[in-house]
């Protein structure tokens, strides 16, 4: 009421499409697991890049091993010895994608068993390499059993138990599982989403396309003749007629530069479709204002304490269509001094928070009115375009 403005007070709720700056990423909040962008996390969460939405296998401290970690000679760090040697283990074994059969088996109860059970598999295929029958992945898994039987020998130094080895692998088996329905039932909500997002794409361009026959049709104001035909049987007057007329007559007398060059082509017949296409989308909405004129509409309501007085009667605003946003000039008669851009965001600000207030631009040069500037910015669009 004190600006004479109307407010919409519209939440903003697709924060995902709208806010794709670094520091908007998407995120789940720690506390209520609902998705917001990184600026409304917590400092702690806020801080922590890099979050993974796929929870990733990990081993918990308290199934770990009680033993102390072995250096090995590849490693820069020193590993722990179960987790290491079941990763040999499963090598061994094989996958079930290749084959149900168990690929490499040993039998045994006791360290020493394990041990010469990885010292057969390391001959044979030590033969194989030798015989030119195996695979750069065995010479890779000859150097991992090496590791492993050095493992053996220090859990058996340590005093390490099998039973306690076997029970870090049952554990291990049941947490593999787990996380395999997790990964199972992450694909299924994803496949979901994938459809979700496929559906809301063919329903937005189902709506870009009516939007643009809505929009032809506002700007043609042609109306079909069995319309004309009912409407003259009913002595009634069509507004769409009167609207066309008025149209073709501002067209004639103040068209728009853009209109001035499809004029050019000629008459709606003899125009190629695909060149009149394309010379619409190289028709870009620019003009040149005097900060005179911006003061005048309300649109520049402030400059730099320090800008002479002589010096603002001789400078100009350009405003040139770039994309979804605009590109913004500021001359001294030929002279280029500022160059800013405002963004998409920044536009549909300029419709929300930012309505009444005046924003600042160009490193605090001008400052200008929020609601004054975006409707500044719809005319020009109209006034230059097509």
């Amino acid at each position: 009421q004190q600006h004479g403005e109307w407010h919409n007070f519209r939440l903003k709720a697709r924060f995902l499409e709208t806010m794709q700056r670094p520091e908007n990423e998407p995120m789940f909040c720690s506390i209520s697991q609902a998705p917001i962008p990184s600026s409304l996390a917590m400092e702690q969460q806020r801080s922590q890049r890099d979050v993974n939405l796929i929870q990733k296998y990990s081993i918990p401290d308290k199934d770990k091993s009680v033993l102390e970690r072995m250096q090995l000679t590849n490693e820069d760090e020193p590993v722990e010895v179960f987790e290491h040697l079941e990763e040999i283990l499963q090598q061994l074994s094989g996958n079930k994608k290749d084959n149900d059969d168990v690929k490499y088996q040993i039998t045994g109860r006791s360290w020493s068993d394990l041990r010469i059970g990885f010292s057969k598999i390391q001959k044979a295929l030590q033969q194989d390499i030798k015989d030119g029958n195996a695979s750069s992945k065995m010479r890779g898994l000859v150097m991992d059993l090496e590791e492993g039987k050095k493992i053996i020998d220090f859990i058996m130094k340590e005093r390490g138990l099998e039973a306690d080895f076997m029970k870090y692998i049952d554990k291990s088996a049941q947490r593999r599982w787990v996380h395999y329905r997790y990964l199972e039932e992450t694909s299924v909500r994803n496949n979901l989403i994938l459809k979700s997002r496929e559906s809301y794409t063919t329903e937005l361009k189902e709506q870009v396309e009516t939007l643009q026959k809505v929009l032809k049709v506002a700007v043609e104001c042609a109306c079909p003749t069995r319309f004309t035909m009912a409407a003259a049987q009913r002595s009634e007057k069509i507004s769409f007629l009167r609207l066309r007329r008025i149209k073709q007559r501002i067209r004639k007398t103040k068209p728009t530069p853009g209109q001035k060059i499809i004029d050019t082509m000629g008459s709606d017949e003899n125009r190629d479709s695909a060149k009149l296409q394309e010379l619409k989308d190289s028709i870009i909405p620019i003009q040149t204002f005097s900060l005179n004129q911006l003061e005048s509409k309300g649109v520049v309501v402030r400059m730099h304490d320090k800008l002479p007085g002589k010096t603002r009667n001789h400078l100009s605003f350009t405003f040139q269509s770039n994309g979804e946003g605009f590109n913004v000039q500021i001359f001294l008669k030929t002279t280029l001094l500022k160059e800013f851009q405002i963004s998409r965001d920044q536009i549909e600000d300029l419709e929300f928070a930012n309505k009444t207030c005046a924003s600042s631009y160009a490193d605090d040069f001008v400052w200008m009115n929020g609601y004054r500037l975006r409707r500044l910015l719809t005319f020009i669009v109209v006034d230059n375009g097509i």
